[in-house]
């Protein structure tokens, strides 16, 4: 799945399966990564790069900075940087820094393709009252993190394992103002969990609590769990992992004691490690006193009367999680916790597009914004920043009580306008601000 249209055909060929108007923690997530690609395009760039390659503006010609070659510990703008850092659980290590002269306004790092997921935190001094903001080199604001203050160092959050170019633009600083990026590269630590092959269900997922969980071994075509009752709100996810040879000929289907959930899934090719990130099914009314059995098996294709298959090499799991607190919005139980841009946020208010509109207005920390609706059809945010910068999102809807989400970060100080356009006079919409959590 690599495209806002892959996404949004696999949702919708779903929508039916779906048990009860829930929306998952994690969906925020997914969606924040369908945001960063529609606001924080990443930049083209023509050539390869053997080494990393820093701009300062002002500074004369180029720094060239080699990878893995900082000093422990590293010092970025007056702060020294940890060694290592960790994103949900997730292990990352120290790889490359970069820093600006006093009173540049902007900086640039360019980045070469990694093979690994990648985090890079923000740094600051001397910033005052003036800000420091972290995008993608081509992108329109407003940027992906942002800082202020005399002294920061902010959380790392994820970048794209592309070859890439970011920049940091400071405005409203004075001419001893200094900033610098710190980016770490992903190490082999996992959160706890249940791990396999590469892949691990978290203990915690935003609001989401692990209840049970496994792994098979290469080319098994069943595994089960077992789930003791009573538990309300629980949920089933699924994952597999297909040879890329076999991937688009092999199917998942997953039930549990009593009920069957869905039409059977397609297996991917995929390397998602963090396989307790994604929604799934849920029994009506959840499981009763006793012991529940769940278990996911690699069939032939879509459908009830699809046939289990053997498929040599092929890595499935499934888990088990307690569904964290929610609040009802619009006929949906919205998550109250959900995870996005590298933190975990909690639902601080509900904002109605009275008249189709709203305006979010700045604040002193970053804010995390979700849109939820109902009627169907398709609805078309716009969202307009201060400076006038105007990106867009849409979703869509199958009816009264079902509802989607797509997420917009906003950073410190920025306030945004959004209007909604809908294809049905019915359809109404309702902002969900985050704040963070951590």
């Amino acid at each position: 799945m690599n495209t806002l249209d892959d996404l949004r055909a696999t949702l919708a060929g779903h929508a039916d399966d779906a048990v009860g108007p829930t929306i998952d923690p994690r969906v925020h997530a997914v969606h924040a990564r369908i945001a960063r690609v529609r606001r924080q395009r990443r930049a083209s760039l023509a050539g390869g790069l053997a080494a990393v390659v820093l701009i300062a503006a002002g500074a004369v010609g180029a720094i060239t900075l080699p990878r893995h070659d900082t000093p422990s510990p590293a010092l970025v703008a007056g702060h020294a940087l940890p060694p290592t850092v960790d994103v949900y659980g997730f292990g990352y290590r120290l790889g490359t820094t970069a820093q600006s002269h006093p009173g540049d306004r902007r900086l640039t790092l360019k980045l070469p393709a990694s093979g690994k997921d990648r985090v890079v935190s923000l740094v600051g001094t001397g910033l005052g009252s003036g800000s420091a903001t972290l995008n993608y080199t081509e992108n329109e604001p407003p940027g992906m993190d942002r800082t202020s203050g005399d002294s920061a160092l902010d959380l790392p959050v994820p970048i794209s394992s592309a070859k890439t170019s970011l920049t940091v633009t400071v405005t409203g600083a004075s001419k001893t103002a200094q900033v610098g990026l710190a980016v770490y590269d992903r190490t082999d630590a996992m959160p706890p969990g249940v791990v396999g092959d590469g892949a691990v269900f978290r203990d915690r997922v935003a609001g989401k609590t692990l209840l049970a969980g496994a792994f098979g071994k290469a080319g098994q075509s069943e595994v089960s769990i077992t789930v003791r009752g009573p538990v309300r709100n629980v949920q089933m996810v699924d994952f597999c992992r297909a040879p890329e040879n076999a991937g688009k000929k092999v199917w998942i289907d997953v039930s549990w004691t009593g009920e069957r959930y869905g039409l059977g899934t397609q297996c991917t090719s995929g390397t998602d490690e963090d396989a307790g990130a994604v929604g799934g099914g849920s029994p009506q009314g959840g499981f009763g006193p006793g012991r529940h059995t769940v278990t996911i098996r690699t069939v032939g294709g879509p459908g009830r009367d699809a046939k289990p298959i053997d498929v040599p090499g092929v890595r499935i799991g499934v888990a088990a999680y307690r569904l964290g607190a929610q609040t009802r919005v619009l006929g949906t139980d919205i998550a109250d916790t959900v995870e996005a841009n590298g933190r975990t946020w909690t639902l601080d208010r509900v904002v109605p597009l009275d008249g189709g509109r709203a305006t979010i207005p700045a604040g002193t920390s970053p804010l995390y914004v979700g849109e939820a609706f109902r009627g169907g059809g398709t609805l078309w945010f716009a969202f307009r920043a201060a400076d006038g910068t105007e990106s867009h999102s849409s979703s869509f809807g199958n009816g009264a009580g079902l509802a989607a989400m797509w997420g917009d970060l906003i950073p410190i100080g920025a306030s945004e306008k959004v209007t909604l356009h809908a294809t049905r006079p019915e359809a109404r919409a309702d902002l969900l601000i985050y704040r963070p959590a951590d």
